[in-house]
């Protein structure tokens, strides 16, 4: 009685060494694929909560004239603004001297040009922000950093 459960056949195929080095299908390259995305996605986020950072700013117009050099803020805003904060302006990137504790009437500071820029109309009230840096004479937009926070803080508060 040399009864087996399995062929011959099948069993001399399974034995065989040269079906060792076959390969064997686990996943189509669809899944691949999408595995891949996944994964650089995460290590996209992951390098951004390490390194990326996220800022809290006000816009305002920058005037640079004679040497000096002062940025116009909205009235609404100059409450969030102190000396110290980082400002910048054109490719400079300076600090916050000094905040104007009294506003002045936009159109006696600014040009006609650097009230549209500013969006600012005729009788508002704008605040002076002045700073230092190696800026060369004329009207640019500034931006000033009022709070930065790392993204990887959010999860540790």
């Amino acid at each position: 009685m040399n009864e087996s459960i399995f062929r011959k056949k099948s069993i001399d195929r399974i034995s065989s060494p040269e079906d060792l080095t076959s390969y064997m299908k686990v996943a189509n390259p669809g899944i691949w694929l999408t595995v891949g995305a996944i994964i650089i996605i995460l290590i996209g986020a992951i390098i951004w909560g390490i390194f990326g950072r996220m800022e809290s700013t006000v816009n305002g117009v920058g005037v640079v004239s004679g040497g000096k050099c002062v940025c116009f803020v909205s009235e609404s805003q100059v409450n969030k603004l102190e000396p110290g904060q980082t400002l910048r302006i054109g490719n400079t990137e300076t600090t916050v001297e000094e905040v104007a504790s009294s506003p002045v009437l936009a159109e006696e500071g600014l040009s006609a040009y650097a009230m549209h820029m500013g969006s600012f109309s005729n009788g508002e009230y704008v605040y002076p922000v002045t700073f230092t840096g190696n800026v060369e004479e004329g009207n640019y937009n500034c931006v000033i950093v009022i709070e930065s926070v790392s993204a990887l803080s959010f999860l540790w508060n």
